[in-house]
């Protein structure tokens, strides 16, 4: 006679998330958890902490007890809820959703625990992304409007189109209310211009040209980006000097007189772009000697 033995082999309880590489801010983005292996312990709870509480604006559930479905958001300690957990069906999906109103980088550790005892059945942990909403500044020389520049000249006019992670580009015309611009040198708090368009001056000779663009939503979430030049501005040649009269800035002077106040206008040649730097504003690249 041979007796036989069956065991019954339980499947240990396992909780997922399946999320998207990034999250836009300012957009409702979903997620999903799953959870399996969980019966043997009758009842288990999900319990949410959010490591950068600080930049999620909202978090909901879909809830699927009613009908139609609805979202409704979770409340309390690191959008929890705080003390009483998530109620999850074993072998089920439970549809997600955050908002998150900045970027940066937030991890949600997601703990289940039987409510007979408290014991930490399964736990997992997933990264959340936030980001702009803007894929990438391009700006482009005014003089055709597509040439793509990272090595800016004299005289050449900048323009800054924005792409957005939609697809669709913010342009120079017309002009929009909901975007800022500031052009300025890198490593410096000077403010260049603040408009979509930026003429490149003498005075921007041996600097990297920055622009930093912000883009506000229609729900007043702001999407930040920035460009620099990729090398510096090339330098150009000097050609001359002239000396002018003070009083007015430009009466060129060759007999100097007693008490008249004289000003250095360096002439300077890039490529075919013939100018002169002045006094104001003074441009530490230039060395006098009287």
């Amino acid at each position: 006679v041979e007796d036989t033995i069956t065991f019954n082999v339980e499947e240990a309880p396992t909780v997922t998330v399946n999320a998207p590489d990034e999250f836009i801010v300012g957009q409702q983005t979903p997620y999903s958890v799953t959870t399996t292996g969980t019966t043997s312990y009758d009842n288990v709870l999900a319990y949410f902490e959010n490591s950068n509480d600080s930049i999620i604006e909202k978090v909901e559930y879909l809830e699927t007890a009613v009908d139609p479905h609805e979202w409704r958001e979770l409340t309390g300690d690191s959008f929890g809820p705080a003390g009483t957990g998530f109620p999850f069906t074993d072998g089920a999906t439970s549809e997600f959703r955050v908002t998150f109103k900045e970027p940066g980088e937030n991890t949600v550790k997601i703990s289940l625990k039987a409510v007979k005892d408290g014991t930490v059945v399964a736990e997992t942990t997933a990264k959340m992304e936030a980001v702009s909403a803007i894929d990438r500044i391009d700006v482009v020389d005014g003089a055709d409007g597509s040439a793509p520049v990272s090595d800016p000249k004299a005289g050449q006019v900048l323009l800054a189109n924005i792409v957005m992670k939609d697809g669709n580009t913010i342009g120079t015309y017309p002009p929009n209310s909901n975007v800022t611009y500031k052009w300025y040198y890198e490593d410096a708090g000077n403010v260049l211009g603040t408009e979509a368009a930026y003429t490149v001056t003498n005075d921007n000779l041996g600097k990297v040209i920055c622009l930093d663009v912000t883009v506000t939503d229609q729900n007043g979430y702001e999407h930040k980006a920035t460009w620099k030049s990729g090398a510096v501005p090339v330098k150009g040649s000097v050609t001359g000097v002239k000396v002018v009269d003070g009083n007015d800035g430009y009466t060129e002077v060759t007999e100097p007189k007693a008490g008249q106040v004289l000003y250095a206008n360096i002439q300077i040649k890039v490529g075919n772009v013939t100018s002169e730097i002045g006094v104001s504003p003074v441009n530490e690249d230039a060395n006098y000697k009287w």
